[in-house]
């Protein structure tokens, strides 16, 4: 099995996969055997029986590379990809600038004849060389965004997007439109068009002016009508009555009242009608980018939107099992119901709904894209991982209710550990292609070649959502290590402070991602007291020495908002560049120096920071706690919510003293020539009697040092994790023999079922073994010696309310098997799976799951009641849904796809 990557220049990078483990990035690069025996193959999909393991090879190749040196645009986002006259095509708004909605973000496209090499990006509706009626747009004022192909009746490509050239010289979102772009020649030009209604550029609706985003593509119905989806914002800008309190509206205008919808058209795109739309209910400011489809067995349309509430759950944001949000329509998109969860992990991020065809042109099931991943308790668009394929049944039923919404997340197709979001799909014959943007800033396009599933035969999907990450190491040739947000590095041994000291002075060169959140560069805390954090929120630097030691209204210790250096912090990110982050710190003398330093100008900005000095924060020799680089610790006590960190760290270091700036100079310049910095100057001026450089004082070992450049030093103080049993990856013997451990999981592709009251339920047979806790034939060690063997063998239900079959064992008892529900708790005994002589050997089970999630399978004197959130049924070998207060489970299940059925009950 090869994994292919490719470049924008079509340089090939390929992975041999050997053995039979399943990922690298591709969820289930599935190492068959047989298969891998023969050589490199096209696909590792296979079919044996019951289910089909969905293992395709995926290709990367990329679009725009942000990160490379010759490229000019740092910035690119919203992609959509299409297959048009042989040539593929992907469009996106981009920029010189690595920022959001700055001055000169226009709208770029870029061609493709093999989705391996790709031409130099153009700019699509604003330029006389691909345009035949150029949309004006001024390089201080062009402001565009979301292009969002989609094919026209008549054989034309069509493309709607929106963008404002600002009013008054200014850049202002309320000049702007939306726009309809046809495209008859892939080597052609674009002609465009203003969409109004009445006239107007913004539509009247429920008795407000509103003005239009364009988020997805495009949909057709089978009447004809076009729907494009859009998010209707209140051209007021007024703040949303029920927006959170002290709620803001910022450059987005994230408080202001918005709805998600579709405008429609009935003439190819010649007129158009704005829907009323649809909001989540107590939530009118936090709707954002629908995607629309039909339903197969009736007239209804679906939409999928996304909750747009940055708060974490703490300060009453939304929990990742309601970020998905659905609603219905019966007026051809006219009018919606309101929106309701879709109860599923995910993310805040913009998903995609297609049909996947049949050579007959026959819809066989639906496919979204989306992020799977539950990063926990995050702020903002943090935990955009794992950009996945999702199913969901095509055959819907009136009666099934919820199973249109309920897609099932499945194989990982984005790298590991990357951020990748905003993925749209094109289909071509049995061509899947979805691109996406990677990283925060700068940001690249990236687009991804996998074969679709197989059109008549369901799929059990290996997912990627695990947060089993090995630590980030430099690779060859670069002096820094890549975080991500999920990751981290551990000492080897706690900081060791003297007794008496009272100060220290932390050093960090990074480059850092714009994705705003609280980014940990170095934790060293021992409780919610003790010890001392180091990080950044929304780009600024800050320290934690516990609560009630800053002065004013936060627990951080930071530069004031607005101050030079906050500015001056802020700048530095957005530009890309290296930035140097020093802070002294006194704990007796309450003071915290700031000293930031910018790698690209060599400029240097400080600001002195007060706070109240705390007895158990001058003791820093308190922690029995190794110390942790790019996260937050992991003793429990911490109950910390600070996030990973999402950049390049390039060099980081914890000193036992208070260095002046001109120390942090000195270190800054002696360790940034391997990241190429300019040289930073301190004084700006100096004295004319001062000739020395300014150096680090004599003898002064740091406590705690990375530095990118060494290696071997990183290897010897900051181990990796040993591989063991629970974070073992998936593996497939015998073409249909699947093995499953700690919390990975394969999502089952269902037909049309549904937990609601009028059914019809689920109907499910599954053949597993446990193996035994000393028996593996990779020797991969347990991770915990001395607990207990515990196995999660499958889950069904949504992620609010399901039902887990899990087992443990004991040497008194034997295995002991209980169904658990996550709603309260509850067990029941599983009595075919409790047995001293159960593990090693095949179990066949046979469960039903019906109405308001109960379950019935044989030796349950009743059913097993668990409730149901919306109606969809979930079903997952493994462990299902992550980041729950359960016993993660240890060891590893054997699940044969050949014997597993689904039906309708």
């Amino acid at each position: 099995m090869v994994v292919v990557r490719l470049s924008h220049k079509g340089s090939v990078r390929a992975r041999a996969v050997g053995r039979m483990v399943l990922p690298w990035w591709t969820s289930v690069v599935a190492a068959l055997a047989g298969l891998a025996a023969a050589g490199p193959t096209s696909d590792s999909t296979s079919t044996v029986g019951g289910y089909t393991i969905y293992a395709p090879k995926v290709e990367l190749s990329t679009v725009v590379d942000a990160f490379s040196a010759t490229e000019p645009l740092k910035y690119n986002h919203d992609s959509s990809i299409a297959h048009f006259h042989g040539v593929w095509i992907v469009v996106w708004n981009g920029n010189r600038l690595p920022k959001e909605g700055a001055a000169g973000q226009f709208n770029f496209m870029s061609v493709s004849t093999d989705l391996r090499t790709w031409a130099a990006p153009e700019i699509a509706f604003s330029a006389a060389g691909r345009a035949t009626n150029p949309i004006p747009c001024g390089l201080s004022t062009c402001v565009q965004w979301q292009p969002n192909l989609f094919m026209l009746a008549n054989g034309s490509l069509g493309c709607v997007w929106s963008g404002s050239n600002g009013v008054g010289g200014r850049v202002d979102s309320r000049g702007g439109g939306t726009y309809l772009s046809v495209l008859d020649d892939p080597h052609g030009k674009w002609t465009n068009q203003l969409i109004t209604f009445g006239g107007s550029r913004h539509p009247t609706a429920l008795g407000r002016n509103w003005t239009l985003f364009a988020s997805q593509n495009p949909f057709t119905l089978r009447s004809g009508r076009i729907l494009a989806p859009v998010v209707m914002t209140d051209l007021s800008n007024a703040i949303a009555p029920d927006a959170p309190p002290g709620c803001t509206n910022g450059t987005f205008n994230l408080c202001t009242r918005r709805r998600s919808s579709v405008i429609f058209s009935d003439d190819l795109g010649a007129t158009w009608v704005c829907g009323t739309g649809t909001e989540i209910p107590g939530f009118s400011w936090a709707n954002w980018e629908p995607t629309v489809w039909q339903n197969v067995a009736s007239d209804t349309v679906y939409m999928i939107s996304r909750f747009n509430d940055f708060r974490t759950v703490a300060a009453h944001g939304p929990a990742s099992d309601v970020k998905m949000q659905w609603s219905t329509s019966d007026t051809a998109g006219a009018t919606w119901t309101s929106l309701e969860a879709v109860p599923v992990d995910t993310v805040v991020s913009r998903a995609e709904v297609m049909p996947q065809h049949d050579s007959n042109g026959s819809t066989v099931r639906w496919l979204m894209v989306q992020n799977d991943w539950n990063p926990g308790d995050i702020t903002g668009t943090a935990g955009r991982l794992n950009t996945a394929l999702w199913i969901a049944p095509a055959a819907g039923t009136a009666t099934a209710v919820g199973a249109a919404a309920a897609f099932a997340p499945g194989i990982g197709l984005s790298p590991p550990e990357l951020p990748a979001f905003y993925p749209q799909m094109w289909q071509s014959n049995a061509t899947l292609a979805v691109s996406w943007s990677l990283g925060t800033s700068p940001r690249s396009i990236q687009v991804a070649r996998l074969s679709l599933p197989p059109p008549h035969n369901r799929v059990l999907s290996v997912r990627n959502n695990t947060n089993t990450l090995l630590s980030p190491r430099p690779t060859d040739g670069v002096a820094w290590a890549s975080f991500y947000g999920t990751q981290s590095l551990v000492s080897s041994r706690a900081l060791q402070f003297a007794p008496g000291d009272r100060q220290f002075s932390v050093g960090v060169w990074a480059k850092l991602g714009a994705s705003g959140g609280g980014q940990g560069l170095i934790d060293a805390r021992s409780s919610a007291d003790g010890g001392f954090l180091v990080g950044l929120h929304n780009t600024y630097p800050f320290l934690f020495l516990g609560l009630n030691a800053s002065i004013g209204g936060t627990d951080n210790i930071e530069p004031r908002l607005g101050s030079a250096l906050s500015n001056f912090s802020y700048d530095t990110v957005y530009a890309g560049e290296w930035l140097y982050i020093g802070l002294s710190v006194d704990t007796m003398a309450g003071l915290a120096q700031f000293m930031l330093a910018s790698g690209g100008s060599g400029l240097v900005v400080t600001e002195d920071v007060p706070f109240h000095p705390r007895p158990h924060s001058q003791n820093l020799n308190s922690s029995p706690y190794n110390a942790t680089v790019g996260n937050r610790n992991s003793p429990p006590e911490t109950h910390s919510s600070v996030g990973g960190l999402s950049g390049l760290l390039g060099v980081l270091a914890v000193i036992p003293s208070m260095w002046t700036t001109a120390e942090h100079v000195a270190f800054a310049n002696s360790t940034g020539v391997a990241l190429g910095t300019a040289p930073i100057v301190w004084p700006p001026r100096p004295p004319s009697h001062s000739k020395a450089a300014p150096r680090i004082r004599q003898h002064e070992e740091p406590l705690l040092l990375f530095n990118g450049s060494n290696k071997t030093a990183i290897a010897r103080d900051f181990p990796t994790p040993v591989r063991c049993r629970a974070t073992s990856q998936p593996v497939v013997a015998n073409q249909s023999l699947l093995t499953l451990c700690g919390q990975y999981s394969a999502s089952v592709e269902l037909p049309s079922v549904s937990c609601s009251s009028s059914g019809p339920g689920l109907r499910l047979t599954a053949r597993v073994m446990l193996l035994p806790p000393d028996d593996r034939t990779d020797s991969v060690p347990r991770c915990s010696a001395g607990a207990p063997a515990r196995w999660t063998v499958l889950t069904l239900g949504d992620a609010v309310a399901h039902t887990r079959l899990v087992a443990e064992w004991s040497e008194s008892g034997g295995l002991v098997a209980h169904l658990h529900c996550s709603l309260d708790n509850s067990t029941v005994l599983v009595p075919n799976l409790t047995s001293k002589s159960a593990l090693n050997r095949w179990t066949t089970l046979n469960l039903n799951f019906g109405a308001t999630g109960s379950t019935t399978m044989p030796g349950l004197t009743v059913p097993f009641q668990c409730g149901c959130t919306m109606g969809g049924v979930w079903a997952f070998l493994g462990e299902g849904y992550l980041g729950r207060d359960y016993v993660d489970a240890t060891d590893c299940v054997v699940h044969d796809s050949a014997a597993l059925t689904a039906t309708q009950l």
